[in-house]
Formats: C-alpha cells, sequence, structure tokens
C-alpha cells in the first residue's frame, strides 16, 4: 500500500499552541509536595525546640564575690599592751568623775573617757587622765594609783624636786589628813593631792575654775 507522503498521520501532529509539554505538570506536583514538607518537617523541629526550652527552668548564674586588696578589711591583731579594764582606780573613776558638777551648778564632763597614763611612773600600779569641759573652760584631771601611802609620798617628792616649792601647800581633808601642794603657771594652775588612799591627783586648769573643780571631786 502507497502513503502519499502530503497526507500527516495522526500521531506525528503538532500539540495545540498554548498547550504545556507532556509531563511537566506531574514534575512540579512533585517539587511542591517535597518544599511542603520540608517546611512542615522544619516547623514540627522548631516548635519542639520551643517547647523544651519552655520546660526548662532557667539556671540562676553564679557569680563569685572577689575582695581588692585595696578596700579588703585588715585582720585584727590583739593588742599586745597590758590594760587595767577592771583596776579599782579605773572604777573608781568611771564611777565618780565622769561628770563633776561644783557648788555653782557647773557640770564639767569628761571628754573622750580616760586615756592611760602609765608613762607618768613606772611605780604607778593604774595611772589614767580625761579632759572636762564646761562653760568655764577646760580641766585636766590625772590620777595615779601606788601599793601604799609611802610611794605616793615618793611621787609626789618627786614633783617637789622637778618644780621646785609649791606655791601653796595644805591638806586635803577638814580633819587635816592628806596631802595637797599647788603650782601657779603663767596659763594654767596645778593641784596635787593625796592621802590613806595611795591614789595622787593632778588637775590642771585656770585658777578660779580649776579650784572649784577640786572643791567638788568626791576623793
Amino acid at each position: 500500500m502507497t502513503t502519499d507522503p502530503s497526507i500527516r498521520q495522526p500521531s506525528d501532529a503538532p500539540p495545540p499552541p498554548g498547550s504545556p509539554p507532556r509531563g511537566g505538570r506531574g514534575a512540579l506536583g512533585v517539587i511542591l509536595a517535597v518544599v511542603g514538607g520540608v517546611v512542615v518537617l522544619a516547623g514540627l523541629i522548631v516548635g519542639a525546640i520551643l517547647l523544651i526550652d519552655a520546660d526548662d527552668e532557667p539556671i540562676p548564674a553564679t557569680t563569685t564575690a572577689t575582695t581588692s586588696p585595696e578596700t579588703a578589711e585588715p585582720t585584727p591583731t590583739p593588742s599586745t599592751a597590758e590594760t587595767s579594764d577592771s583596776g579599782e582606780l579605773l572604777e573608781l573613776l568611771t564611777a565618780e568623775a565622769d561628770v563633776v558638777v561644783t557648788t555653782d551648778g557647773t557640770a564639767w564632763l569628761l571628754e573622750d573617757g580616760w586615756i592611760d597614763a602609765g608613762e607618768l611612773s613606772d611605780q604607778a600600779q593604774e595611772a589614767y587622765s580625761g579632759t572636762f569641759t564646761s562653760e568655764a573652760g577646760t580641766v585636766t584631771l590625772t590620777a595615779l594609783s601606788f601599793d601604799g601611802e609611802d610611794a605616793a609620798a615618793d611621787y609626789l617628792a618627786g614633783v617637789r624636786s622637778d618644780r621646785g616649792d609649791p606655791d601653796n601647800e595644805g591638806s586635803v581633808w577638814e580633819d587635816g589628813s592628806g596631802t595637797r601642794i599647788d603650782y601657779a603657771g603663767a596659763e594654767d594652775y596645778d593641784i596635787f593631792w593625796y592621802d590613806e588612799a595611795a591614789i595622787v591627783f593632778q588637775a590642771t586648769g585656770p585658777e578660779g575654775p580649776v579650784e572649784d573643780f577640786y572643791s567638788s571631786l568626791p576623793f
């Protein structure tokens, strides 16, 4: 059978204009399905991570405090100096002479407490000095205790030796007991006295106020 070449067979006919290539739509569907699956899987993974993080309690941060050498507190060192905090003289001064009120009503107040004055005598059992102030001025009271009246007399003899004859001399009490010697200086007036208690006292200040101060003391 002879076929006319001018006559086309149906299978060789070209596709109509605008028709997509055969098989292209199926490949595009596969690609879209894969991409969609990846997106969904990524969403599930991110959601799981966020859920796990939300359940975990945060671990508090810890900091280590460091002390700079410049600001470090010094280590307390026990003092090697001997103290007489329970001594009879200090107890007497604290109980009887922290505040001295004179007969005219002037109140002398102890400033800064009682300070050790052991350097005044190596024979003294205790020695303290205190500064008193009032509207009348400033007076310093020093007290040294000894182991007997003779030792107190020796200390006062040393004062006489250093300062010469006193400007005034007399007894402490109305019955004539005790010894008192006074020295007048350019600015201050010194009164030294002791009795059978073997405590030597020294009051220093302006002459009028120091005399009133001395007369108002209980010892």
